[in-house]
């Protein structure tokens, strides 16, 4: 009698991992792929390869092309992780500061708020920067002089 308690104890619990395992693999199954998340984040960067914040395409310094960050974290919601509205373009320098403000192991959870502040602020200075060339063809005290 004993000895079948044993053996259905066993096989009880053998089958109870078998379930909880089952289920980790069917979750996995159901998560994107690397392929799928690559794929996902060259469709977003050609579609608008422009920051998100200040617009510029490429890096200056090393003509590098931008980065594709997620939106939330990927260890959070591993199945957002080749969604195309959780990807946002960001150049390298913003990607550090605004995607990652912390080192490259943080997380800004105020993303899609900071990148709003921030693009005001390069949309202001774009518009001044603007306004100034205008500006300065028409005020003779700004232009060069000429030389005879």
């Amino acid at each position: 009698m004993r000895n079948n308690v044993i053996r259905s104890t066993f096989w009880l619990g053998l089958i109870t991992w078998a379930i909880i395992l089952g289920s980790f693999a069917l979750m996995a199954g159901d998560l994107p792929t690397e392929y799928q998340i690559r794929k996902a984040k060259d469709e977003v960067r050609a579609a608008d390869p422009r920051c998100a914040v200040c617009g510029v395409k490429k890096s200056l310094e090393s003509k590098r092309r931008n980065d594709v960050h997620h939106r939330h974290k990927v260890s959070d919601y591993p199945e957002l992780a080749a969604t195309k509205t959780n990807l946002v373009v960001l150049c390298i320098v913003h990607h550090r500061v605004v995607g990652h403000p912390k080192g490259t192991k943080s997380y800004n959870p105020n993303l899609q708020s900071d990148i709003d502040r921030l693009k005001v602020i390069y949309d202001q200075i774009r518009s001044n920067a603007l306004m100034q060339a205008k500006g300065s063809t028409n005020n003779p005290s700004l232009t060069t002089p000429k030389t005879r």
